[in-house]
């Protein structure tokens, strides 16, 4: 939803190429997309799946993720301003746009009113079809029937928005995740750290769990790497006789920490396919962000559930 609204901030600003003002702003939605992912335990699957380990209600969850928000929020913005040095003093150009009376406004305003309804709707309508996943997937397949039956886009205007790189990014990402799982890999190397409890702090141990999940993430979707580190470090918690919570809800919320590749997210994903971001840049810009807050991560939860 950001992305066009910011496209058409850069073109009224004559900044509509690869610039600091547009790598701030499409860097910034999606920085802010992963960092607000994180408030609500239904915002991103890693949330759900560590919300479902360790057993939180939604507003226990938003106790320690809205002041995480307040402290990280403020951190990427100064970090993006400082690295990019956007121009402050850069106006936007006021521009007229006369109605067209031809647009699909209301067609399209419906479907859209429609579609977010039923996502909205999912908790009531998933039982009654008797769909215990893929609702909110299937929603998106009818909304873009309704699009293309009531000749608001024509197929070809379809198949050509549908972006294969991205599916196939995040394909790859997934099949990575189920390989590791699968293979044993991720066990190992969950134990390979746990062996590290009986000779460095507690701190440092849970900053090295903070990075380890944000490593994960920038290689794999976030999804599959929650559901393989997750369940290991609720087990791992357990033989240790540690607070599950200490140890699986950084690694929860670190899993949406993925700031450097675009596999790590969908927000990266879809940045770097608008081109308006070059990879070296996310991936400089993106290791400073995740050095600081795997720091405030592992610090927050430290001295809040210790």
């Amino acid at each position: 939803m950001m992305i066009p609204l910011a496209l058409g901030m850069l073109v009224l600003a004559k900044k509509d190429n690869v610039s600091a003002e547009s790598k701030f702003l499409m860097l910034g939605i999606a920085y802010s997309a992963n960092i607000g992912g994180v408030i609500t335990m239904i915002s991103t699957p890693p949330n759900a799946i560590g919300a479902g380990i360790f057993g939180i209600s939604f507003l226990q969850w938003m106790k320690y993720s809205v002041p995480l928000f307040l402290i990280t929020f403020p951190v990427m913005v100064t970090v993006l301003t400082l690295y990019f040095k956007p121009d402050k003093k850069k106006s936007i150009s006021v521009l007229i746009i006369e109605k067209d009376n031809t647009a699909p406004t209301k067609t399209l305003t419906a479907i859209f009113l429609f579609t977010i309804t039923l996502w909205m709707m999912e908790g009531i309508l998933a039982p009654l079809l008797n769909m215990s996943s893929n609702f909110n997937s299937m929603v998106a397949i009818f909304a873009i029937f309704l699009l293309f039956i009531t000749k608001v886009l024509t197929w070809d205007e379809i198949m050509n928005s549908i972006r294969l790189e991205i599916l196939l990014l995040f394909g790859g990402g997934l099949t990575l995740g189920m390989l590791i799982d699968q293979s044993g890999l991720g066990a190992l190397l969950v134990n390979q750290i746990a062996g590290l409890i009986t000779s460095v702090p507690m701190f440092f141990f849970l900053w090295i769990i903070v990075i380890f999940s944000i490593l994960l993430t920038e290689f794999m979707s976030n999804t599959a790497s929650a559901a393989m580190i997750l369940p290991l470090l609720f087990t791992l918690s357990n033989q240790l006789h540690i607070n599950p919570t200490i140890l699986v809800f950084p690694a929860t919320i670190a899993a949406s920490y993925g700031f450097m590749l675009p596999a790590g997210t969908p927000p990266n994903a879809m940045i770097f396919a608008s081109g308006f971001v070059p990879q070296k840049d996310m991936a400089k810009a993106g290791l400073i962000i995740n050095m600081l807050f795997s720091i405030i991560l592992t610090s927050f939860f430290y001295l809040v559930l210790s």
